[in-house]
């Protein structure tokens, strides 16, 4: 049961009439709630999808990143200039 389908029952229990537009909410509030709970149902496959599509991205770029940092990493250790006696420190700063 839904939870405005209690309070309306609490209506009939004192005989409370209901105005003809009220008593057409009513009558469509089960199927409102219906269609309300498919909506969240899309909205939650919508949010995974999302969410594992943000995922992979980010598990690409991040293996994108270290691959890119260990290539930089490799290339100074084999490239970098760590002795020399005509470049002064000043000079190569």
């Amino acid at each position: 049961m839904i939870p405005l389908e209690e309070k309306f029952k609490l209506l009939d229990e004192y005989n409370l009439a209901l105005k003809d537009d009220e008593m057409n909410k009513r009558n469509m509030l089960r199927q409102e709630w219906n269609d309300f709970c498919v909506m969240l149902d899309k909205a939650q496959l919508t949010i995974h999808k999302s969410y594992n599509e943000l995922y992979l991205d980010q598990s690409k770029k991040l293996d994108d990143f270290q691959k890119e940092s260990s290539e930089n990493k490799t290339r100074f250790q084999n490239d970098a200039p760590f002795t020399s006696t005509t470049i002064t420190n000043d000079k190569a700063f």
